[in-house]
């Protein structure tokens, strides 16, 4: 099942609001898990001192810009006020900590792409500048992140941020018993494009944040574009019955508190 976590009102009623994470626009099916191949695993990098000694802190100065090359691992990273993390030209830098993606914010009001926030983060750390995957609307290009994009060939290594994809099973044909957590914005969960065939069975996903824009699939938990894409959905633990559902739970102030399971498909 699906699961989204919505804190506050703002985020039900607004362009803040759980559906736009839930944007699907492929087929979509109920179905079983076939055998795939082994599972993936991020690659990273710990930055280093000078003398080649592995170096687990960073602090990026204001004024500074620092631009990370590779997936690189820390244990504490500070970025001051008016300090600058970035990604090579064409592609975009993502952070996760313990596994949860967080610290990007939208460049804007009507943010286009996203930066990584000023803050002390502790923790697991990983850096991932993967490829900008552009999507457009209206006249505007998005620059999209995702824990995994899915291409004909399977899991597209280059354009995600696969230390967001936690526990479980991840293959280039499936993903089973993965969980992914988001307290930034406009973060995707998994893009199936390219005329791929893939299956997600039993996903879990928390995204807590501004999702952006549902029509450009910009902060969606899954989304499946392209002809010929395939996208199959099992059901999880649904105690409702044997359907895949959206778990979307909110708050409507001052007091209301409400948990609604959406189904994916027959609307």
């Amino acid at each position: 099942m699906l699961r989204f976590n919505t804190p506050d009102a703002d985020r039900v009623r607004g362009e803040r609001g759980v559906p736009m994470r839930s944007r699907v626009r492929a087929l979509l099916a109920v179905g079983a898990i076939a055998a795939a191949p082994a599972l993936l695993a991020p690659t990273t990098a710990d930055a280093a001192t000078p003398d080649g000694t592995p170096d687990r802190t960073k602090t990026v100065a204001s004024g500074e810009t620092w631009e990370v090359t590779e997936i690189t691992r820390l244990d504490e990273l500070v970025v001051e006020d008016g300090a600058v993390l970035t990604a090579p030209e064409g592609q975009i830098l993502s952070l996760t900590v313990d596994g949860v993606e967080t610290g990007s914010v939208l460049d804007g009001t009507y943010g286009w792409t996203t930066v990584i926030a000023a803050g002390a983060y502790r923790g697991d750390i990983v850096l991932t500048p993967a490829a900008e995957h552009l999507e457009s609307f209206a006249g505007a290009t998005f620059h999209l992140r995702q824990g995994a994009y899915v291409g004909a060939d399977g899991v597209v290594e280059g354009k995600s941020v696969l230390s967001s994809v936690r526990g479980g099973s991840l293959t280039h044909a499936y993903a089973q018993d993965a969980t992914l957590t988001s307290t930034g914005e406009a973060f995707n969960g998994f893009f199936v494009a390219d005329g791929a065939s893939y299956a997600l069975d039993n996903l879990h996903v928390a995204f807590d944040g501004n999702g952006r824009l549902d029509f450009a699939s910009y902060g969606a938990a899954m989304t499946g574009a392209g002809n010929g894409t395939r996208l199959v959905v099992a059901a999880g633990d649904n105690t409702l019955g044997d359907w895949v559902a959206c778990e979307v739970k909110g708050l409507i102030a001052p007091q209301i508190q409400f948990d609604l399971r959406l189904p994916m498909t027959t609307w």
